[in-house]
């Protein structure tokens, strides 16, 4: 009877140990027959991973000038899964962002197929030397992470020639919402700046000194920096002009080399530093103001815009300017087209990828 008793109890919690293994293994099973499905077009593993791949970098540059998660004063920066980017920890705002690339991706493959357009085959031709040249230089990282070609040719080269169709059907010459020369100047006019700037090094006074490694003084910094506002007033009082400035800086320094540089930026997509295109905001054209970075002070100069208009006979440049025009508009246009489409996540499989593993060898 008591052999009987025991043996009950044994089957019992050998049943309860099973049923519960059963129910772990069914709960530890994910789907991964798919990553995302939307209206007859669906996403690969490797198309996801690639865009997965290019929110991980965007999201290190990002963080890579962030001193706010810095701990005890050190210079290494907190793990990057303890890291936040607009409120988000860092592997959430990375599958975020892949999932708004796949969105475009989709908007931009609807509006292409139900529209009609179709790639021309100097453009399939320029797709195939692109892709060819992208594997080449990088399929070691793709196939490490199951990216296949085809993968980076839907999601990267074929997709970059679809987006510009689609742009261009809604915004060039003959397009939907056609833009003309004249909006495209008056944009180019309240949006770009043309600036000049000559930079004194506090360490330079003479052409034997220029490459010296030496360090710099206090004196010296003073010195630099009254000579340079000196320069700023000169100019804004109409005391001098700014080539007239620059002449009496180049004979200052004994410089006989050419010290002025000159370039027109978009203000609102500018790859220069904050301080000066702060600087270039707020100065009125034909004056001048300076920042100090070091021991270096740079004169800015603001040209007039006019003098220096784009050439829109010329596609290239017509483009460039359009697409800054247009670029949040036109990325409305897709947001509104890709909501009205069914896009499904297979959530349970997303989990188990974690960007700052996956890529962190990279």
């Amino acid at each position: 009877m008591d052999i009987l008793n025991i043996s009950k109890k044994f089957l019992g919690v050998l049943l309860v140990f099973l049923l519960a293994f059963a129910f772990s293994g069914c709960k530890a099973r994910v789907d991964n027959s798919w990553i995302i499905k939307s209206e007859g077009a669906n996403f690969s593993e490797g198309v996801y991973k690639y865009y997965l791949r290019e929110s991980y970098k965007k999201a290190e540059e990002l963080l890579q000038d962030d001193v706010s998660d810095l701990e005890n004063g050190t210079e290494n920066p907190k793990p990057l899964s303890e890291r936040e980017i607009e409120g988000l920890r860092f592997n959430d705002w990375v599958k975020k962002e892949a999932a708004e690339s796949c969105k475009e991706l989709l908007a931009v493959e609807h509006i292409f197929k139900g529209e009609n357009l179709n790639l021309t085959e100097q453009e399939n031709n320029e797709i195939t030397k692109t892709l060819n040249d992208l594997w080449t230089a990088l399929s070691g990282t793709f196939e490490k992470f199951s990216i296949s070609k085809e993968d980076v040719k839907r999601a990267c080269v074929e997709f970059d020639a679809k987006y510009k169709k689609v742009f261009n059907f809604y915004y060039a010459k003959d397009g939907k919402k056609k833009v003309s020369d004249e909006e495209i100047l008056d944009y180019y006019k309240g949006n770009y700046v043309n600036y000049s700037t000559f930079t004194k090094y506090a360490f330079v006074s003479s052409k034997t000194e220029e490459n010296e490694d030496r360090g710099v003084s206090k004196e010296q910094i003073d010195d630099a920096r009254n000579q340079v506002v000196e320069y700023v007033r000169a100019i804004n009082s109409g005391e001098k002009g700014f080539p007239d400035v620059v002449n009496s800086f180049k004979e200052h320094e004994n410089l006989e080399s050419d010290v002025v540089q000159t370039e027109t930026i978009n203000l609102k997509d500018a790859d220069v530093s904050d301080e000066i295109l702060d600087k270039l905001k707020k100065l009125e054209i034909g004056k001048a103001d300076y920042v100090e970075i070091g021991d270096s002070f740079i004169v800015l100069f603001k040209n007039d815009i006019s003098g220096s208009l784009p050439d829109l006979t010329n596609e290239e440049a017509r483009e460039g300017i359009l697409v800054n025009m247009k670029y949040d508009e036109f990325k409305e246009v897709l947001d509104s087209v890709a909501k009205k489409l069914s896009f499904e996540e297979n959530t349970e499989y997303i989990k188990t990828f974690v960007p700052s593993d996956i890529f962190k060898d990279e």
